[in-house]
């Protein structure tokens, strides 16, 4: 089993250089600690709850046969970021990272499941365009990350974390760079939850568990000192505070009469499932 990146090492990856052979067998051996080995399996099953937690859409969309007004983006989405994060992840680009490999392997089949559950039960005038959505999909994931294996190392550029290959620094900042992007969708549920004073579009499970999820990895980034893993998760966070704060402010809100009642797969739902990204990486 890979390891991980020994507690209190002098940089970020240890001292070998990633992308290299030599000794990163041994590197990785003496990287596995308990603490690490436990936040970052807790950190994939926390991940892989809110991976299923759309079977329920899922099952309705097939018991009607239609999409109804659920939205194919956010999977679309998350396809995506959790195909780079597992590129990332593979052991010839940044050795020692298996739990996040395994968590986005296993995020990256199932968001596409849900992608071919919504082609097949589309409309046949929309099921072209989503196809032609899935093949960007598939494109920006393969030329992102043939560009970072094959290309980058010939870049004029500094490897960051000191020590790390440059496929490694070139994804690690595009996953990075994906997951704050992604905090619009966060955002915009806090936003009508202050609009319309009422946490109907922000459930207190959902929110509990995607904030575990963050703090999961947040302590596994600290352990293994991966700073691309660190910072969407510490944003995460942040977040998760902030939606708890504002759970306690409207709870016992009566809120304000909506035109018509908050549907699960509607425009707000839409948002919150959007936050369901990589959990790696978690923004929720």
């Amino acid at each position: 089993m890979l390891g991980l990146p020994a507690l209190g090492s002098p940089t970020w990856f240890g001292a070998t250089m990633l992308g290299a052979t030599s000794n990163s067998t041994d590197s990785c051996a003496s990287a596995d600690t308990a603490l690490v080995e436990t936040f970052g399996w807790v950190g994939c099953a926390a991940a892989w709850l809110l991976f299923i937690s759309p079977l329920p859409v899922m099952r309705e969309i097939g018991r009607r046969g239609h999409v109804g007004d659920f939205s194919a983006l956010p999977y679309l989405i998350s396809t995506m970021q959790c195909g780079l994060w597992t590129v990332y992840a593979l052991p010839m680009v940044t050795p020692c990272k298996i739990q996040p490999l395994v968590t986005n392997a296993v995020g990256c089949c199932l968001e596409f499941c849900y992608v071919c559950v919504f082609i097949r039960f589309t409309g046949a005038a929309a099921r072209r365009s989503l196809l032609l959505r899935l093949l960007l999909v598939i494109g920006v994931v393969g030329g992102c990350s043939a560009f970072a294996i094959a290309a980058a190392k010939h870049l004029p550029i500094p490897s960051y974390p000191s020590g790390a290959s440059r496929a490694t620094t070139v994804l690690g900042f595009l996953c990075t760079f994906f997951n704050i992007c992604m905090y619009a969708s966060p955002l915009g549920v806090m936003h009508t939850v202050i609009k319309k004073r009422s946490v109907q579009a922000m459930p207190l499970s959902l929110t509990l568990g995607t904030g575990f999820c963050s703090g999961c990895w947040f302590v596994y980034a600290l352990l293994v000192l991966d700073p691309f893993i660190l910072v969407p998760n510490a944003a995460g966070l942040v977040l998760f505070a902030v939606q708890l704060l504002l759970y306690v402010r409207y709870c016992n809100s009566h809120g304000v009469e909506d035109e018509a009642p908050f549907v699960f797969g509607g425009a707000d739902a839409d948002d919150r499932e959007a936050a369901l990204v990589s959990p790696v990486a978690d923004n929720k």
